[in-house]
């Protein structure tokens, strides 16, 4: 790495960085002799200023299906501790394939070196971009002689083709943020839904001045003029840190952030179907789309395959599963998301596979051909935060589902590009999150996706423990549901290396010696065995101490933090029963076990038990936990967290064995 280092002031460096910022270069010694964050203590660093500003893309034409901007963003950094050095490394992803560009790409750190600031410059050879396939590639660069007490800066532009949406600002960071801004040049010839979602206490602040677009306007005019528009800048200052949080959905749901979408145009824009500025509007938009129209209508499915699944003496459930098995087991999720479709339903059967919006536009047409009321639902997911219900912001829809209306007030959510989950469970990912079903041009509803059934992991230890406190033995592991899914998709996707990783968590002290697996398809459900060996703890006097909970389950708390920001979210409720059956020497005895013991939050909606007795020399236990819920608010925490704390406790005493006197 070459490194440019210099000892000049700060004004003389801004002049040879093309940075549109009037901030860069403007650093204060004050800056560099700060100890610490004065509103949020002990942090590795923070943010000093964090900038953003939107142009548009001069002699960008307005026939354009896409409109082409240019975001410059510069951020000024303060190192506190070697931790926080990590912060001035970017790795930015770039979609090459719609024309998305960085540049003018800058980095300088500043440190004291006797009581002078010296300079160090990022070098352009520093820059590297790493292609990952034809349409994206990586754009990664440092700051460099980062260190403790460190003043940061850095810039670059991304210009985009941007179609809907402006670029989303958050105003939160993983760091204390001193002053955080976007400054937006809105045209007036488009009208823009701004959605702000504030964390509770924060404020934004606006300011409105006039300005000039660099956008041309060419139809009929040999010179283009400028259109005239409005620039807003949104600002928030003394914003503190976040970093996500076990179990939280969403990071976003518990940030402040600001999000731009085209509403409509005006003159001298044309009126474009592709901006909607209400639900009705958005429906409009769908129910006018011949290729959306043309795939609820036709059933490329010969009528004959589909006719031998079903019968009259069939009730409309029973007809419901048998189609969409059919069509779950003949297509596959080609990976591209998206409300849009990029094929018809004739060549995604055809093709025998489709994105998730195809797949179940395709499977609609087959239930409708079958009489079954089957309508679209668009759908989000909770790792992306809530969807907007006031108002249609196309980035909160990740695919299309069927909402298939059974009997009375009776509806089943369909997704037949997910492999592995029983008839009439929703993806992890949607549980816990709002659908929107679209019936017609002014028919169209929210839909609460819920989980139907939880799931469950049944875990089996047998063992035989010889005189020395050796175990050697199986546990037979049998999940279902959601849990189910996520190893079979591992296992489908040829991961198998990941499911056992995911074995050394919860069995940490155990000693690994064969895994095998299989799905049992029929029951959707995934089975592991493990055969293993593992010494248990002996005191001086020969005691031994055996719990189940060290034998399979991970023992570290995820709530060691007393206060919480975000809400708890499991995804799905869930029941883990492990039994035991462990052959004792004729060397050992028990001469008292555990008492049976239960603990229960105070709304019982999570459970513990654990119960144990000898027989005939065999130690056997069983215990169980219980989660009724999936989703427990921020308020709720307290209750959660002492739970925690006491199942971590109880589940790891052990049963003491004595070695019998000669």
């Amino acid at each position: 790495m070459i490194l440019f280092v210099i000892s000049i002031s700060c004004e003389a460096i801004a002049q040879t960085v093309h940075c549109r910022f009037k901030e860069w270069g403007q650093v204060k010694m004050d800056e560099l002799k700060m100890t610490d964050c004065d509103f949020e203590k002990g942090v590795p660093a923070m943010l000093i200023l964090d900038l953003a500003d939107v142009k548009y893309k001069q002699d960008q034409s307005i026939y354009s299906s896409s409109i082409r901007v240019n975001t410059a963003y510069y951020q000024r950094f303060k190192i506190f501790k070697d931790k926080g050095t990590g912060r001035v490394q970017k790795r930015i992803p770039v979609t090459v394939s719609n024309n998305e560009e960085i540049k003018n790409i800058y980095a300088i750190s500043y440190n004291l070196v006797n009581g002078e600031i010296r300079q160090t410059v990022l070098a352009p050879d520093d820059i590297h971009r790493t292609k990952l396939n034809d349409r994206q590639e990586i754009v990664t660069f440092a700051a460099p002689g980062v260190q403790p007490g460190s003043v940061v800066e850095m810039a670059y532009e991304l210009e985009e083709n941007v179609n809907n949406m402006l670029p989303r600002w958050y105003f939160t960071s993983d760091i204390p943020n001193a002053y955080s801004s976007i400054s937006v040049g809105f045209l007036d010839a488009l009208v823009y839904y701004v959605q702000k979602h504030n964390v509770v206490g924060d404020t934004i602040f606006e300011r409105r001045e006039d300005f000039s677009s660099e956008v041309k306007y060419k139809s009929g005019y040999s010179a283009g003029y400028a259109l005239p528009g409005t620039r807003r800048t949104y600002t928030m200052s003394h914003v503190r840190s976040y970093e996500a949080e076990p179990y939280t959905n969403a990071s976003r749901n518990y940030t402040s952030w600001i999000n731009f979408q085209f509403s409509y145009a005006r003159s001298p824009f044309g009126e474009s179907d592709s901006w909607v500025s209400s639900f009705d509007k958005f429906a409009d938009k769908l129910y006018s789309n011949d290729d959306f129209l043309g795939n609820l209508a036709l059933n490329p499915v010969p009528r004959k395959q589909w006719k031998a699944l079903i019968s009259d003496t069939m009730n409309s459930e029973e007809k419901a599963r048998a189609l969409f098995e059919f069509v779950r087991a003949n297509l596959s999720d080609n990976g591209k998301g998206g409300t849009t479709t990029r094929n018809t339903n004739s060549m995604t059967w055809k093709n025998k596979t489709g994105s998730q919006t195809e797949i179940n536009l395709l499977l609609i047409s087959v239930l409708r051909a079958a009489g079954l009321p089957a309508y679209p639902m668009l759908v989000g997911d909770r790792r992306l935060g809530k969807v907007n219900q006031n108002y249609p912001i196309f980035a909160d829809y990740t695919g299309i589902d069927a909402l298939v209306e059974i009997s009375g007030d009776k509806k089943i959510v369909l997704d037949a590009s997910e492999k592995f989950l029983p008839f009439g469970e929703p993806p992890l990912d949607q549980i816990n999150t709002m659908g929107w079903e679209v019936k017609g041009l002014h028919n169209h509803d929210w839909y609460s996706i819920g989980e139907t059934s939880p799931s469950r992991t049944n875990v089996m230890i047998t063992a035989d423990m010889d005189d020395e406190g050796q175990l050697h033995g199986v546990i037979d592991i049998i999940y279902t549901n959601h849990e189910a899914e996520k190893m079979m998709a591992l296992r489908n996707a040829g991961k198998q290396s990941a499911t056992a990783n995911y074995l050394k968590v919860i069995l940490p002290n155990v000693n690994i010696e064969a895994i095998s697996d299989s799905v049992l398809n029929d029951a959707h459900c995934f089975r592991q065995q493990v055969k293993f060996t593992m010494q248990v703890n002996r005191d001086n006097d020969d005691d031994i101490f055996i719990s189940p909970g060290n034998i399979y389950g991970s023992n570290v708390n995820p709530f060691v933090n007393i206060t919480r920001r975000a809400d708890v979210d499991f995804g799905n409720t869930g029941t883990t029963v492990v039994s035991m059956r462990l052959t004792l020497p004729t060397s050992y005895r028990t001469d008292s076990l555990m008492p049976s013991y239960i603990l229960r939050t105070s709304d019982s909606s999570a459970s513990y038990s654990f119960r144990s007795e000898v027989e005939d020399g065999v130690l056997a236990t069983v215990s169980r936990l219980d989660f009724h819920r999936a989703f427990y608010p921020v308020e709720e925490y307290p209750m959660l967290f002492e739970f925690e704390k006491k199942y971590i406790d109880t589940r790891q005493r052990p049963v003491i064995l004595h070695r019998n006197k000669l």
